[in-house]
């Protein structure tokens, strides 16, 4: 196992020093087909820690310059969706949590199946993806199902 004995395992304090809560250890390295990288941190704090934006901006500048750290996402497919919803705007996403009783922030972005350029003139629905920002209402929309006003 590897030892990462970086600030990415502290928690920035008073004065701007990083307090250390002990030593984060990493499990596992996966590369990805888009030369990306996944790490398997060994505790639930330490990818807390990972998920605070001062943290990731000081752990990713001790790699290359254009490195990031993206959120976990939970995908589930809507199909039959109405045309019009536009994926891109924010007050779209804000309803769809109001409307089934999410937090804000649960549906972390939308997209196409099919770009809405591809579509046929005539075409009055199609299929969306849904990201959430954990498994929770993920599970809560394939179980419950999901209300989307449009």
């Amino acid at each position: 196992m590897n030892q990462c004995r970086d600030q990415g395992s502290g928690q920035q304090g008073t004065g701007g020093k990083w307090q250390r809560y002990g030593r984060t250890y990493v499990q596992g390295v996966t590369r990805l087909k888009n030369s990306g990288i996944l790490l398997e941190l060994d505790s639930n704090v330490a990818s807390w820690f990972h998920s605070n934006e001062a943290v990731r901006k000081l752990f990713t500048s001790k790699f290359y310059r254009s490195s990031s750290i993206k959120p976990r996402a939970f995908h589930i497919v809507v199909q039959f969706m109405p045309l019009m919803l536009w994926p891109e705007r924010l007050s779209d996403l804000r309803e769809i949590e109001e409307t089934n009783g999410m937090d804000e922030g649960e549906v972390l972005h939308t997209r196409w199946i099919k770009p809405i350029v591809r579509h046929s003139p005539s075409q009055t629905c199609g299929h969306l993806i849904l990201s959430f920002s954990s498994q929770v209402p993920a599970n809560k929309a394939l179980r419950d199902r999901l209300l989307i006003c449009h």
